[in-house]
């Protein structure tokens, strides 16, 4: 399934380049409640070809000597403040649109499919159409690019999730054994309790300056 998340190099692809400073004035109007109408005003300082897993890079540009920085909000939302802002910036709009097409496409075919059926799906109307048209290879190549990175995480995630747990009952086989030696239990009752070598009881008897008692030959 394609990554939950919104798409942050799409959204800085369609937002963040200088053939397309009237989709971000139109961006920040919708934000500020402003009527700028030359797109001239922005200077783009969003860096390009910035692609550090799990980090993104946000829209960021200057208007009237202040820095802007934003990131995006795909999905249509009950919320009201969000599709009001939608409204106001049909780019906007039309990138959630195209957001949400990809998520539902991909929940049945791999994400390039997802991407394609998506774009072809594009009202005539729709202001981004012809970009995403004519520049559909690297659109494909974005979302498959955070697809990977997505699925890349989630691997690391579970990896992590999984160590946690070995440590963790490690910790307890430990604590469990603590106390039973304390008690005074044979060294052979600990290790059948706890799943513990024998030699790791005997090292932690040891810590605790206790010699344990061996009723049976543990391996």
């Amino acid at each position: 399934m394609i990554n939950t998340k919104h798409k942050d190099r799409l959204f800085c692809f369609l937002f963040g380049r200088e053939e397309n400073k009237r989709w971000t004035l139109s961006l920040y109007n919708a934000v500020n409640h402003s009527f700028h109408t030359d797109p001239d005003s922005i200077q783009i300082t969003t860096m390009e070809d910035i692609l550090y897993m799990g980090m993104k890079n946000d829209v960021s540009f200057i208007i009237m000597d202040i820095m802007s920085i934003y990131e995006q909000q795909a999905t249509y939302n009950p919320n009201m403040p969000v599709r009001e802002l939608m409204d106001a910036c049909k780019p906007l709009g039309e990138y959630a649109w195209l957001i949400q097409r990809i998520r539902e496409y991909s929940k049945h075919k791999d994400i390039e499919e997802a991407v394609d059926q998506a774009i072809d799906e594009l009202p005539e109307d729709f202001e981004i159409r012809p970009f995403l048209v004519g520049h559909r290879a690297e659109v494909k190549s974005m979302c498959i690019t955070e697809y990977n990175e997505e699925e890349t995480m989630l691997l690391f995630k579970e990896q992590g999730r999984e160590e946690g747990i070995g440590i963790g009952e490690q910790n307890r086989a430990n604590e469990m054994a603590e106390r039973m030696i304390r008690a005074n239990e044979p060294g052979d009752k600990i290790v059948l309790y706890t799943g513990l070598g024998k030699e790791d009881v005997n090292k932690l008897a040891g810590s605790l300056n206790t010699i344990l008692v061996w009723n049976t030959v543990v391996e």
